[in-house]
């Protein structure tokens, strides 16, 4: 009898760092603690004790940082899209450059180029107000990733004031 509930209780265990893992994902992902909570079965009340656990915490926080980095390089990927000038481009479809003069231009508004069999140039410019549009669309969810930061940063403080104000162990 005692070894059955022994083999429950290391069951229970197991599941529940499981579902820890699982909710520090989805957290992460998302940036949602409620989303998080419910697609892991868990009450919004037990995250706060989830993520009084260390390594949960330092593994959100590490999927936020990359998450942050990541958005970083997209905007900036996009922002040369929908704010560069096309100057470069005009100037190599009139110019003929060949070469090591093409290195020199800025042809990052250019999503293909082709010479017919006339020598003539073909040029697809990248869509401008879908950069836009994007970038709009990329702010959400950076809000979304900003919203699980001030989460965590509660549940941070929330657990630094109920020891006392000692020393936070993040």
């Amino acid at each position: 009898m005692q070894k059955e509930t022994e083999l429950d209780e290391k069951e229970r265990r197991r599941e529940m760092r499981e579902k820890r893992r699982k909710f520090a994902d989805i957290l992460s992902l998302s940036g949602d603690p409620v989303l998080a909570a419910r697609l892991t079965g868990l009450q919004p009340c037990e995250c706060g004790d989830i993520l009084d656990k260390k390594a949960i915490r330092r593994k959100v926080n590490r999927y936020l940082q990359n998450r942050r980095e990541m958005y970083g390089t997209v905007r900036s990927g996009l922002e040369r899209i929908a704010f560069n000038r096309c100057n470069d481009a005009v100037k190599l479809a009139f110019s003929g450059k060949e070469g090591a003069e093409i290195e020199d231009l800025d042809l990052s508004c250019i999503s293909a180029i082709k010479r017919d069999k006339d020598g003539g140039v073909d040029m697809k410019f990248f869509d401008r107000q879908r950069a836009l549009e994007t970038l709009m669309q990329l702010d959400e969810a950076e809000s979304s990733c900003s919203g699980a930061e001030e989460f965590l940063a509660a549940v941070t403080q929330k657990n630094f004031e109920a020891e006392g104000g000692g020393e936070d162990e993040s």
